[in-house]
């Protein structure tokens, strides 16, 4: 067995295009590693060679056809061919022989592509598996529903595959299977031909080992060249985490692993929390689009018993360069004996009027509990509750500025002597004891289960 199955799809492309190989050595070489690993990687429901090598000696004598000329592609055995059988990963189908292509496997043919076979889905895209092993772990799923396409293409069998979405049918194989999967706006290359799951979500889209490659299959089928990626990107990764209502089920390492990219500076986390965060990237971006000013400052919601706006509304303004002045009731409520076990609350402030944001951190049992304690730290330490507090917030080291509410002059004063007040490492520890890790909204960065609760450290 050769080496052609390793190019990318673009070098295979220009190299072909330039008359250095020829596409029938480049399929053989993929049919030859398909024929080494199917039995254990079982990526493919449909493999005619004989067709593949013909379409190979076809396009050799026929160059220049199209972007794809002589390119090897795999086609996700949900999409209608009409010389191979398409099953939809189900046995209710075995054997069926559609009258037509589908119009992305057309437009594959009519670009000069060879179609190397049909690559497994789940039962009609759905959560049945099917019989697909990622070729990293044979023990281990390659994700679904597009696992055919993303284990073929990862295992180097074939350079570039189709695979469809509804909801995470490209993205999770191919993150599964360490490879690129492309999921492209809703419509930009036909659906037609493909057994539908959702009208309004189904999309095709293309799997791939690099990202100008994923781009290549998408601009042969869609007619949009200026998707080719002519130039390696040089830019800087600006990289998205949602965590979403499933995130209780990630993995403790995947959890883990985030975390420490997130507190080495390696990616920013823009989470979709109470304090919304992402919200300052969405204002910035319609400023931008509207032509205006962007914010200058930006005031976060502090409290010692839930410190998610460290990860969250302090990266986000350190990133745009918006001034941070963080509102804190921590400095003016429980620390301050605004709010006391058993206090009425005054008159009109948010907690006599039931408001959860107080409710559920300031007046909860263990907020009292640990304003006592820190206000028993703070007396030995020579320090008001209140400049203690400020403390913390200054030793914040992307907190640009603070305003913790001084009403009277004696909060004034405490303001005033706190800035410049050292935070030590007895304070730090102290602060890591009070609360117990895990909690869902409190301090617990010392705990890998919830990194994003923690502040960011170097």
């Amino acid at each position: 067995m050769g080496a052609l199955n390793t190019l990318s799809a673009v070098e295979a492309a220009r190299q072909i295009a330039a008359g250095k190989i020829k596409s029938e050595a480049l399929v053989r070489d993929c049919l030859e590693r398909i024929a080494a690993r199917e039995g254990e990687v079982q990526a493919w429901e449909h493999i005619d060679e004989a067709a593949a090598l013909a379409q190979a000696r076809a396009a050799d004598s026929n160059p220049g056809r199209g972007l794809l000329q002589g390119v090897p592609v795999g086609v996700k055995d949900l999409i209608d061919t009409l010389d191979r059988p398409t099953g939809y990963g189900s046995p209710v189908y075995a054997g069926h022989r559609p009258a037509w292509d589908a119009p992305c496997v057309a437009l594959t043919r009519a670009a000069g592509g060879i179609v190397l076979g049909k690559t497994v889905t789940t039962e009609f895209a759905n959560m049945h598996p099917n019989k697909t092993r990622n070729p990293h772990n044979p023990a281990h799923t390659p994700g679904g529903s597009s696992s055919g396409s993303a284990a073929a293409v990862a295992d180097f069998m074939v350079p570039l595959a189709f695979g469809t979405q509804t909801a995470g049918s490209i993205i999770r194989p191919a993150s599964y299977c360490g490879v690129v999967g492309y999921k492209p706006s809703f419509g930009l290359i036909s659906r037609v031909g493909v057994k539908a799951l959702s009208d309004t979500l189904d999309t095709v889209g293309t799997l791939a080992r690099s990202v100008p490659d994923a781009a290549y299959l998408a601009a042969a089928v869609s007619g949009r060249r200026q998707l080719i990626i002519e130039q390696p990107w040089s830019g800087k990764l600006r990289i998205g985490i949602c965590r979403t209502y499933e995130w209780k089920h990630a993995l403790p390492e995947t959890v883990a692993a985030l975390g420490d990219l997130i507190r080495a500076g390696k990616i920013r986390y823009f989470g979709l929390s109470n304090y919304r965060g992402w919200r300052i990237a969405e204002v910035v971006g319609e400023c931008e689009a509207q032509g205006v000013p962007m914010p200058v400052v930006c005031q976060p919601y502090f409290n010692l018993m839930n410190r998610m706006p460290e990860v969250e509304i302090l990266p986000a303004c350190d990133y745009y360069g918006i001034g941070v002045a963080s509102y804190s009731p921590v400095a003016r409520g429980v620390l301050t004996g605004k709010y006391a076990p058993g206090m009425p609350m005054p008159e009109g402030s948010r907690g006599a009027r039931g408001d959860r944001r107080i409710t559920e951190t300031e007046l909860r049992e263990e907020s009292f509990a640990v304003a006592q304690k820190l206000r028993e730290h703070a007396q030995k330490t020579g320090r008001t509750l209140l400049q203690l507090a400020l403390a913390w917030l200054w030793a914040n080291r992307i907190v640009s500025s603070v305003i913790a509410g001084p009403r009277t002059v004696e909060q004034w004063d405490d303001y005033v002597k706190a800035i410049g007040t050292a935070w030590s490492e007895e304070d730090e520890a102290l602060v890591d004891s009070l609360v117990p890790p895990g909690y869902a909204s409190t301090f617990g960065y010392n705990d890998p289960q919830y990194p994003f609760f923690g502040r960011i450290v170097e």
